[in-house]
């Protein structure tokens, strides 16, 4: 496999505005929580697990594309970044926010039909396919089996642009292509310079409800220097072996758990990620 982006030698000062994107990622999922699900709660918690993975530009590698919450974020880092410099420092909240207001956009664009090209990014089939599909009848006569497009579908760099045209943006594919590039090698020189997962486990002081089994998936994961596992992943572990502390699994809503007292009591998606936020921490810079 060709290698993708050139490793930082040693004497090699870092780029500027890699810090910055760090840190905006670092900071987002605190921001966009209790802000983004208003008004798009039907793709909200599949859309989190893509902004959890911005610094994932395999799409990218492999394909040419961008996730929509990529494309998000990097137009936010472009406006909030000037060449050879960063002017983010000291204004992480606002371009969090920023960024909702961007999610929020593209989440309007999609249910009016404006980003029919987004791609699955399983079947890498536009979203344009999907509604033949949907409208011969293929997914049944109520289309609930049908896929519903999220932040982690897929845009092309070209639509990528075209999309910010439509909001009198102006970023041509160059520019996209040399953002990705920054935000890309700086996840893959401190993969070669820590050699670490980039994030790290708080064993909490005691275990109650379901928090022991979430904690060894977790623990499990960085053991093997995996990414931080999303709130889908864990309840996937879960399935598989599921522990005694869970009553009953919800698919795609979360699961039922015993209390200290016997009872049971129900966690969603929204609390399980908060859970897995409080457990984990990002490896300091």
């Amino acid at each position: 496999m060709p290698q993708l982006v050139r490793p930082r030698s040693s004497d090699e000062k870092p780029d500027p505005r890699l810090a910055c994107w760090d840190s905006f990622i670092r900071g987002c999922t605190g921001v966009l929580m209790p802000n983004f699900s208003d008004g798009l709660e039907a793709t909200a918690n599949a859309s989190m697990d893509a902004i959890d993975r911005l610094s994932d530009f395999s799409s990218l590698a492999h394909h040419g594309c961008l996730t929509l919450a990529q494309c998000a974020a990097l137009l936010v880092l472009a406006k909030f970044t000037q060449e050879g410099t960063t002017t983010i420092t000291g204004e992480l909240t606002q371009a969090q926010k920023a960024y909702v207001d961007y999610l929020r956009i593209a989440g309007l664009d999609l249910a009016a039909g404006k980003l029919d090209t987004i791609r699955h990014p399983h079947t890498f089939l536009p979203l344009s396919q999907y509604k033949r599909l949907l409208s011969a009848g293929m997914y049944g006569a109520d289309g609930l089996d049908a896929p519903v497009p999220d932040m982690n579908w897929l845009l092309d760099l070209d639509d990528c642009v075209r999309w910010y045209a439509t909001h009198g943006i102006q970023l041509n594919r160059e520019s996209l292509e040399n953002l990705a590039d920054l935000a890309r090698k700086e996840k893959f020189t401190k993969a070669l310079e820590t050699h670490s997962p980039g994030w790290t486990v708080i064993r909490p002081k005691r275990f109650q409800g379901y928090s022991e089994p979430l904690f060894n998936v977790l623990q499990d994961a960085h053991n093997m220097g995996q990414p931080l596992p999303t709130v889908h992943e864990v309840l996937g572990a879960f399935r598989i072996n599921q522990p005694a502390q869970i009553a009953k699994l919800l698919p795609g809503q979360g699961f039922d758990y015993y209390t200290a007292d016997g009872n049971t009591k129900s966690a969603d998606l929204k609390a399980i990620r908060e859970v897995i936020r409080k457990m984990t921490t990002p490896r300091p810079l």
